[in-house]
């Protein structure tokens, strides 16, 4: 994964931070920005998503706030 214009992650450090997603499909990748993330001793993270798809795939992960949970089918 890599964080586009975040090279410098430290300034989360001690700060709450609000995650904020469109779409959750099997959750990897938000477990990995998590763990990125979390290296930087945040004092809260807090995940978002608009999204989260119904999936056998699913590695488990559910954001903190959901708009809508959906079936496995493609959105535009």
């Amino acid at each position: 994964i890599k964080v586009i214009g975040g090279d410098d992650l430290s300034t989360l450090t001690g700060k709450n931070v609000l995650i904020v997603e469109d779409t959750i499909d099997i959750g990897k990748t938000m477990q990995t920005l998590l763990s990125l993330v979390k290296q930087y001793n945040p004092k809260m993270v807090k995940v978002a998503s608009l999204l989260v798809k119904r999936t056998p795939q699913s590695v488990g992960y559910r954001p903190d706030f959901v708009g809508f949970e959906i079936p496995d089918k493609f959105v535009v």
